[in-house]
This record gives structure tokens, sequence and C-alpha cells, in this order.
């Protein structure tokens, strides 16, 4: 009965309040910026933030917020982390921020207390997601599910690229750009997938006009809240 009545389903996004997240006005962010001067200084804020954590802010910095929970995919943060800095020589910086799993907090703090490039920072802090979003060049959402996801559209309306598994409201948000979007898909949740998408992150980062187009062309997606609801009443 669902498969015959699959025609009739209409699948509606998330959307987010652009007044909240706005990188133009935002008072949680360092440097506020809009399309105009972000790719300037996106990188202000990112390298004081990179100052702040021990990071190199020469280096492509990939960030992961969220709740550790195996629906994030955020037990495979541990292995990820090791396996990307290793196989990249350090050529990358990782910072998360998130809280949940016990387990995998102790085991992203050991992580921290080895490698200079990745930094975590444990809790539910806003303010410091928006300055995360407002710094880094890629988002990383490993999500086993994810019935829609805001992460992804905070990312974009600061200029961060999305490194998402290719799965429910992530499929439908973000697009990879070898089919003319702006984020980078991965098939599987996994570490093989998850790395193989990094490293065309990093790939990219080394192309300065690539990454510039990223930055600004993911700015230009418009997830407000409002537009969304139109949508939705315009369908109804």
């Amino acid at each position: 009965m669902v498969r015959e009545e699959f025609s009739k389903a209409y699948g509606i996004i998330n959307g987010i309040d652009t007044d909240v997240w706005n990188p133009q006005t935002d008072p949680m962010i360092d440097f506020n910026f809009n399309s105009k001067n972000a790719l300037k200084l996106k990188k202000k804020n990112k390298a004081k933030l990179c100052k702040e954590y021990g990071l190199n802010p020469e280096l492509p910095l990939f960030a992961f917020i969220g709740r550790f929970a195996t629906e994030k995919g955020a037990d495979l943060l541990p292995d990820l982390i090791w396996r990307s800095i290793k196989q990249s020589f350090g050529g990358l910086n990782i910072i998360v921020l998130g809280s949940g799993n016990a387990y995998i907090e102790q085991q992203l703090k050991e992580l921290d207390s080895v490698y200079s490039n990745f930094a975590t920072d444990i809790g539910y802090k806003e303010h410091l997601s928006h300055k995360i979003y407002a710094s880094a060049d890629f988002l990383l959402m490993p999500s086993r599910v994810e019935p829609c996801g805001l992460n992804q559209m905070y990312a974009m309306r600061y200029g961060t690229v999305p490194v998402v598994s290719y799965t429910g409201g992530l499929r439908d948000t973000v697009k990879d750009i070898t089919t003319g979007g702006s984020g980078l898909n991965f098939t599987y949740p996994g570490v093989d997938d998850i790395i193989h998408a990094m490293s065309r992150g990093v790939n990219i980062y080394k192309n300065k006009v690539q990454m510039d187009e990223l930055v600004l062309s993911n700015m230009k997606f418009d997830f407000a809240l409002g537009k969304i609801s139109r949508k939705v009443f315009n369908f109804i």
C-alpha cells in the first residue's frame, strides 16, 4: 500500500531562521561577512579559531558539530580522525564540537591530547557552533539517518562546504559538485567512504579558484523558513 501511494507523497525540507543564522549580522562570530567580503573575512574567523585551539590556519579545516550518537555517525569519528590525519600526513585540521556517548567523548579527548591538528570541545555551545560554521572550510555529516537536517543549511549559509552521506534530507539539500552542486557526497557512512570524500575536499582546497567558487555558491542557497513555508502552502 505504501509503494502504491508513493506518487502522492511530497517531502518537505526544514527551514532555518536566517536572522539568527546570518553571517553579516551574527553577534556570535568575530568577523561578520557577506558574499562580497566572505573570502577575506571567513579566513580571519578561521585564523582566530585556529589560534584558540592550536590549529594551523593554512590547512583545510574540517568540522563536526552535533550529538555523539550512532545515527549521526559519531561513533565513526575516533577512527576517522586517526586515519585521516595519518593518511594525509598531517595535511588537514579537524575540530569536533558535541556531546553524548561517554565512550566517544573519552576517545576524542585522548586523540586531542595526541594530535596537534585535532581539537575537540565537549558540550552544547551554541556560540561556538556559530564560530565554527563561520570558520570551517568543510562540515562533516556522516549521518546514518537524517530525515532532513539543519547543520548543512547553517554551514552553507556561512560558506562552509558540506561533506555529507547521501541519505534522507542530506540527499535532498546537498548536491555533489559532480552533478552541478556545491557539496561533497559519499554513498556509505563508513570511514573509507568519508576519507575519500575528505581527500576530495583537500584537493579542492588546494585549488584556490575552485574553493572560492564553492564558498560563494554555497552562500547563495536560500533555506529561509519563510520561503520553505510558502512552498508548503502553495503545494497544499
